[in-house]
């Protein structure tokens, strides 16, 4: 039993080194990926099983809307700074 303690991390760390590797070297990372999944989840169940088509178009809209969102506040500063 004292020996599958010890090997398993090992054995998890070698199958998961690529992706360890990416992470140190590259800085790659799949948060974004992951959080548009969860928002997905999240509007699917508020929506109580919503059609692909629908959440692309909610997702889409989402999207556009914290852009502006962010554009809007970039224009603030922009103009606080000026003025």
């Amino acid at each position: 039993m004292d020996l599958f303690a010890a090997i398993f991390p090992i054995r998890t760390v070698w199958n998961w080194l690529p992706e360890i590797m990416n992470r140190l070297l590259c800085k790659i990372s799949k948060a974004k990926t992951e959080g548009k999944n969860n928002q997905l989840r999240a509007m699917n169940k508020q929506g109580f099983g919503y059609s692909i088509t629908s959440l692309q178009a909610r997702m889409e809209m989402k999207e556009q809307l914290t852009a502006l969102n962010r554009w809007r506040n970039y224009q603030d500063r922009q103009e606080r700074k000026s003025g």
